[in-house]
């Protein structure tokens, strides 16, 4: 494996959220991977990864990212606030968090067993 990118996999292991703030993402690759390694995204609602994730509801234990608004520096102070609060607590509480990212995360498995659905169904 390319030593570059098992680094970037230990980041993404490491990290607890990771905030993106690129209102002109289009693809949200970067935020599938924080998902993917249990790093909780931090990210702007009207960007690409908007169509895959929703805003954490502490109660109902439901979402995958915290999302801000606006590019506005209180708005999105409150936002990492939101998330330090989120993974601040024990282990054991942050646990759950954590496997709902993981398994929320777009994958390209999924994604390739629905194109060959459709090719097959056009078939």
């Amino acid at each position: 494996m390319d030593s570059d990118l098992a680094d970037e996999r230990l980041l993404w292991a490491a990290a607890d959220a990771v905030l993106f703030g690129d209102a002109d993402d289009r693809v949200g690759r970067s935020v599938g991977l924080a998902q993917l390694y249990g790093a909780l995204p931090i990210a702007y609602d009207r960007s690409a990864p908007q169509d895959f994730l929703v805003d954490y509801d502490p109660g109902s234990a439901t979402g995958s990212a915290i999302l801000y608004g606006s590019h506005d520096a209180h708005e999105i102070a409150g936002a990492v606030s939101r998330a330090v609060q989120l993974r601040s607590g024990d282990a054991e509480s942050s646990a759950p968090l954590v496997q709902a990212l993981m398994r929320s995360a777009p994958r390209w498995t999924r994604t390739a067993a629905l194109f060959e659905e459709v090719c097959a169904s056009l078939a």
